[in-house]
């Protein structure tokens, strides 16, 4: 394995592709870093960004926003949003085009949750239930929401037994823990199947 130091002056978002690293520079730029050349390419000036903004009818200053990274199943998908509603929090949700590249909305009003993950299509969001104050304590739930439409539903129900259930897609399944066990919900199934049974003693 090769492994480098990276210098750049900014905040690294996520991975564009697998050769560049997106990052955020002092002067609100979105610019890509080469990690094979070390060469850099501004991908959104912070003009072009409030433009953008401004054209798609949000808030155009670019110093709140950030970016995060989403693997699509073949490649990564970038995302837009708010930087410090991006673990939680209400903010719009923005995807890029990489063929312009160009800023499209996906969502005007989007909620974020405590350990929410997207589908690969970008067009669902997973997210756990909590007992309580944001990432303090979860209550077993796991909960699927459309950006379609943006309504949700419970695909688990709470047991309340003040964990997480850490929910992930897997393809179009929905991988969960709960007491200490994974579980694995098809599309359309109402039971589980549990993955990983204990060994027996």
């Amino acid at each position: 394995a090769l492994f480098r130091k990276l210098q750049f002056d900014g905040k690294p978002q996520g991975w564009w592709d697998p050769q560049n690293i997106l990052f955020k520079d002092s002067a609100n730029n979105f610019v890509l870093l080469d990690v094979c050349s070390d060469k850099t390419n501004t991908l959104f000036t912070a003009e072009a960004l409030a433009q953008s903004l401004q054209d798609l009818g949000l808030p155009n200053d670019p110093a709140p926003i950030g970016a995060f990274a989403h693997w699509n199943g073949r490649d990564y998908d970038t995302y837009f949003a708010l930087a410090s509603s991006i673990q939680r929090g209400k903010s719009f949700l923005l995807r890029a085009d990489k063929t312009g590249p160009a800023l499209k909305l996906v969502c005007r009003d989007f909620e974020f949750k405590w350990l929410g993950r997207l589908d690969e299509a970008g067009t669902r969001y997973l997210y756990d239930g909590e007992s309580g104050q944001p990432d303090r304590g979860g209550n077993g739930g796991v909960f699927l929401r459309s950006l379609t439409n943006n309504t949700s539903r419970t695909v688990v129900e709470p047991d309340n037994g003040g964990q997480y259930a850490i929910a992930r897609f897997y393809g179009d399944d929905i991988i969960y823990f709960r007491n200490r066990l994974l579980w694995r919900l098809a599309p359309g199934e109402t039971n589980s199947t549990q993955l990983l049974p204990p060994t027996s003693h």
